[in-house]
């Protein structure tokens, strides 16, 4: 049963690295397709209050795939060298490529938004 749960958890490292080169792959696409398409400024932070303070330079919708690789890297860094159990391993590698498709399915989104 433990080498079956360590076989998952393994494969989960790996499905993290093929979303991280996927997400990574389809946010850098969307931008350089659309980069020239797009206004002075575009909406990127969605807590803040309607209007103008949501707006932004486009080149700050780097953060998105960045900020993506960032949590990809950091979920196998931890999983590796600080957690030992294996059900919290796979806990965090399945949140990471949760976040990691969210960030960019967001891209997509104000991509489509402004274009």
């Amino acid at each position: 049963m433990e080498a079956t749960i360590k076989a998952v958890t393994k494969k989960m490292g790996v499905w993290n690295l093929a979303v991280m080169a996927c997400t990574l792959a389809m946010s850098l696409g969307i931008l350089l397709v659309y980069a020239r398409h797009f206004p002075p400024q575009v909406p990127l932070w969605y807590s803040r209050p309607w209007g103008e303070e949501q707006l932004t330079s486009p080149i700050w919708l780097l953060i998105l795939p960045g900020l993506s690789e960032l949590l990809g890297g950091l979920a196998m860094l931890i999983c590796k060298k600080i957690i030992k159990d294996e059900v919290l391993k796979q806990i965090v590698l399945g949140t990471s490529m949760t976040i990691q498709v969210i960030l960019s399915l967001g891209l997509l989104r104000i991509t489509l938004l402004v274009n």
